[in-house]
């Protein structure tokens, strides 16, 4: 599931994000050979560790994609709110969310539900199509409260304004979290780089120091390239820490 709501928030196919970890494994496996002295075990290792990177980069930047999605929604969703409140049909309020929303997808999500209103489409049926467009369970949440109010079952303003002030609560939480982890998540990436950065530049600026050390302290090299694929396999784990494709149901 992971695999795939990551391809969904990106909008690619599966075999495209294999195709990109399969390339990043293949230019990992030649750099190894190269800087391993053509030792077929290491360069496995810098493969492994070029699959996992690739992974880890195309989850962190799905994050990113259900991140903004999150924090635009909150932004829709708070003036959807107040303008309910403030007593504008749903209608109204829906027309105002949507031009508070950037340029891209969810914004022509929100126009597209605007106008299938303006071409006598039931409120509810638009934005229900509308929550199902963008894929995220907060949409449908809204879109089911936002429903019940157009058709005057119970206090829907209030229960509107409510989900805004939990979302923007959940998103500085987020940030905080985010504060937190993303210094470890850079030291362990600056720290797993330095082992093809440290082989390039003894290659380069002693060559006989990397001859000692690939042909004569060739366990040491086989446990580092092991240990690189190992903490790249671990980033993964933090790919999606925003609450994002990993955590969030479809």
């Amino acid at each position: 599931m992971r695999f795939l709501r990551t391809c969904d928030a990106l909008g690619i196919r599966p075999s495209v994000f294999n195709l990109i970890s399969a390339m990043a494994a293949a230019a990992a496996f030649a750099a190894g050979l190269f800087l391993c002295g053509g030792n077929v075990l290491d360069a496995l290792g810098f493969a492994l560790a070029g699959w996992y990177f690739a992974g880890f980069f195309l989850e962190r930047s799905a994050a990113e994609v259900l991140a903004r999605t999150n924090e635009q929604l909150g932004a829709f969703v708070s003036v959807f709110a107040d303008r309910a409140a403030q007593g504008a049909t749903m209608e109204e309020a829906l027309a105002a969310g949507a031009r508070v929303l950037d340029e891209g997808a969810l914004s022509e999500h929100a126009r597209l539900a605007v106008r299938q209103m303006t071409h006598h489409v039931a409120f509810a049926d638009a934005a229900r199509e509308f929550a199902q467009r963008v894929r995220r369970p907060v949409a449908a949440l809204w879109a089911e409260l936002a429903a019940k109010g157009r058709e005057g079952g119970g206090d829907s303003a209030k229960a509107l304004r409510l989900m805004s002030w939990f979302m923007h609560e959940n998103e500085r939480v987020t940030e905080e979290l985010r504060g937190a982890l993303g210094g470890y998540i850079s030291l362990t990436a600056w720290m797993t780089a330095t082992i093809p950065g440290a082989l390039l530049i003894e290659r380069l600026a002693d060559p006989a120091m990397w001859h000692a050390l690939v042909f004569h302290a060739g366990w040491f090299l086989t446990a580092a390239c092991a240990a690189m694929a190992w903490l790249i396999r671990g980033l993964r784990n933090y790919a999606g820490m925003e609450a994002d494709v990993v955590t969030m149901d479809v």
